[in-house]
């Protein structure tokens, strides 16, 4: 799989106006090698623009489906301000994979956690990631990645992939 970050430049009108331009050439030229770009969006993705559209909307609507793929990010979807499960299934047919990561309040900042300790209903996730036949990508060694990139134990220090716990819940 092919993939990319976010778009160059990071969240503007100006640099989305740009990537939804100058992107659509390379995504054409990807599909007739036989593959795909594979978009892996952030929170700002999720910001309306003035028509009150979506940025990642745009994103969606101007490039085809078999040219464009979404990394589905959880944690980002949630900062985002929406919904986990609601957009899986709004980029059934795009999205083939799904970073599976935790969103916690800590006070009043939002903080990656260890996956089942945060606020996001993982199993519903899970769930809905079997409906749609995705790829949930993990760093253990079971066909469902778990991305922690902050989380903690809290007596060791050492990063945390899943909670024993809960690995038997989403990983049976």
């Amino acid at each position: 799989r092919l993939g990319i970050g976010c778009m160059p430049g990071g969240a503007s009108m100006e640099n989305l106006e740009k990537f939804l331009r100058d992107f659509p050439s390379s995504t054409k030229a990807i599909a007739k090698m036989g593959s795909k770009l594979h978009y892996h969006h952030h929170h700002w993705e999720f910001a309306k623009c003035e028509d009150g559209e979506r940025m990642i909307e745009k994103i969606i609507k101007t490039f085809p489906e078999n040219e464009l793929g979404i990394t589905v990010d959880t944690y980002w979807v949630q900062f985002g301000g929406c919904c986990p499960q609601d957009f899986i299934k709004s980029v059934k047919g795009r999205a083939e994979c799904v970073h599976l990561k935790d969103f916690a309040l800590v006070g009043s900042e939002q903080r990656m956690a260890a996956v089942g300790e945060g606020n996001l209903n993982i199993e519903k996730i899970v769930d809905n990631r079997k409906m749609h036949d995705l790829i949930l990508e993990v760093k253990v060694p079971t066909e469902i990645v778990v991305e922690n990139k902050e989380a903690k134990d809290k007596e060791t220090g050492e990063r945390v992939i899943v909670k024993k716990e809960v690995e038997r819940k989403i990983f049976p």
